[in-house]
């Protein structure tokens, strides 16, 4: 090996690269984020104290309070800590290869109650009355745990994220009415996915045939008016009529019907951040 060039090293670790610093972060985050945040502090109650016991009440007290939601993500596996285990003094039990099981673990967290659970907000007096009228759901909590894994639960995905938003926001109306919920999340890649029926040109087929997604409408600019100022924009179904024999459209059918994938490219990139599909909801990112 030593003739061929090879020479007997020591393994290293990785190296960590801190993404905070890079060009569009740092944009993103004086242009956007922070402006949002200072946005939203005059309605917003601020809890103080080693307890957070002690509460500040909002500046501007005639708009509607907004409440910030932080968004905890975190996954246990069964062989975390395996340096230590219980047993006797003459057990000898050997480390397990692998991490084993694992679960995962999604939570809201309020400054002023933690993490939601109508068990700690709600007073019996008002848990009776919600039971009696009906309107108290079966689950109190804002907290998702599955297994997921190899014959077990689904990996955690966007969609399940969506259903648990919309199940902490059922909490949030019943917990506070009246007031906005602003949740915030970490910059990752499963709260960027696409809706459903996003105008994503990389799902299409190039000719008929095959599987195709169905998008929504969208719309084109006519080739003798693209260098108009005011130019009028055509509509563009993505998909056929209930009555057709094909439903779907693909980037072929797209291009002879007037929309050319070239000019009408910046229309078919919109995206549209799944998480921000309920107006009731404030979303930081």
């Amino acid at each position: 090996m030593t003739e061929l060039g090879f020479k007997k090293q020591i393994r290293k670790k990785g190296v960590y690269y801190d993404g905070h610093d890079r060009e569009d972060v740092q944009l993103y985050l004086h242009k956007t984020f922070l402006p949002l945040l200072d946005s939203i502090e005059p309605r917003r109650t601020v809890y103080i104290g080693d307890g957070m016991d002690v509460a500040i009440p909002p500046e501007n007290c005639n708009a509607v309070p907004i409440r910030v939601a932080y968004h905890d993500e975190s996954i246990f596996y069964a062989n975390d800590i395996s340096d230590t285990y219980y047993g006797r003094d003459d057990d000898q039990e050997l480390p397990k290869k692998g991490l084993g099981r694992c679960f995962h673990v999604s939570d809201f967290m309020f400054e002023s109650c933690g993490f939601l659970n109508l068990e700690k907000v709600l007073t019996a007096d008002q848990k009776l009355k919600l039971r009696k009228s009906g309107l108290l759901p079966q689950n109190l909590r804002s907290r998702v745990i599955i297994c997921p894994g190899k014959n077990a639960d689904a990996w955690w995905d966007c969609e399940q994220l969506l259903a648990q938003c919309k199940h902490t926001l059922d909490l949030f109306e019943i917990a506070y009415p009246g007031e906005i919920m602003c949740a915030i999340f970490d910059c990752s890649s499963n709260h960027q996915a696409f809706a459903h029926d996003a105008l994503v040109v990389s799902r299409m087929n190039v000719n008929p045939g095959g599987k195709h997604p169905l998008m929504r409408d969208t719309f084109f600019i006519s080739a003798h008016q693209r260098n108009q100022i005011d130019p009028t924009s055509v509509p563009q179904s993505m998909v056929f009529l209930n009555d057709y024999s094909h439903k779907q459209k693909d980037v072929a059918c797209c291009t002879r019907t007037g929309a050319s994938p070239r000019t009408s490219q910046m229309h078919w990139y919109l995206r549209r951040k799944a998480v921000k599909t309920d107006d009731r909801f404030l979303f930081l990112q």
